[in-house]
Order: structure tokens, then sequence, then C-alpha cells
């Protein structure tokens, strides 16, 4: 049964007197998938999903016109996407936006914006 191939497995209760600090199941055979579903689908796996998420930062500077410059206005910027978590309430560290893949990269972007 493939629903032992998690990173609990280790953590079961294997003999008696386990039950005082798990609530993971023992493993038993044969596999009774009724019995599995009831963990796999119980709050015992309910983490909390609370995060402070920075997703994305914009910089840039606007040039103070000056007379002789070729330009009416020249701004530069740069921009961050997908910055970084800040805190998160559970101690698995997941990704509350992606609990079971790879969250997206991190991008970064760079300006240059002219007006004639």
């Amino acid at each position: 049964n493939g629903a032992y191939m998690y990173a609990d497995y280790n953590s079961r209760w294997q003999k008696p007197g386990d039950e005082n600090y798990t609530n993971i199941p023992g493993l038993i055979y044969p596999a009774d998938s009724n019995r599995d579903n009831i963990y796999l689908y119980s709050d015992a796996l309910v983490e909390k999903a609370d995060n402070i998420h920075l997703k994305d930062i914009r910089l840039d500077y606007t040039f103070p016109v000056k007379s002789g410059f070729p330009f009416k206005n020249l701004n530069i910027f740069t921009y961050i996407d997908n910055v970084s978590i800040l805190w998160r309430a559970n101690h698995y560290h997941l990704d509350p936006d992606y609990p079971t893949a790879i969250p997206t990269v991190r991008t970064i972007a760079f300006g240059l914006k002219a007006g004639l």
C-alpha cells in the first residue's frame, strides 16, 4: 500500500506504549484501505497555513529633468516576483501556496523607460 510512503512512516505506532506519543497508525498486514483512509483523511494531517509571504517588490528611480537632457523623463526600475516566505506557522517548512509541489521560481527584471 503506497499510503505508508510518507515522511511520518518512522513515527508510526510500532509497539504497546507508542500510542502515548504518536497518532500515526501502525503498519498491518494485510493492508486495510478503509483503515488507512481514516488516517489519510483525518485532521491529524492538517497543518496550519498561517504565513507572511513577500510576493513582489518594485523599486524605481526617476531622474530629475534637466535642460539639455536628451529625454523628457528617464526611469530605471527592478522588479522581483515570488520573493520569499518571511514566516510560516507549520513546523514542516511547507509553503501553503504549494503544499505538494515545487514553488514557482523567483524572477527578477530590470528595466529602463525613457520618454523623448
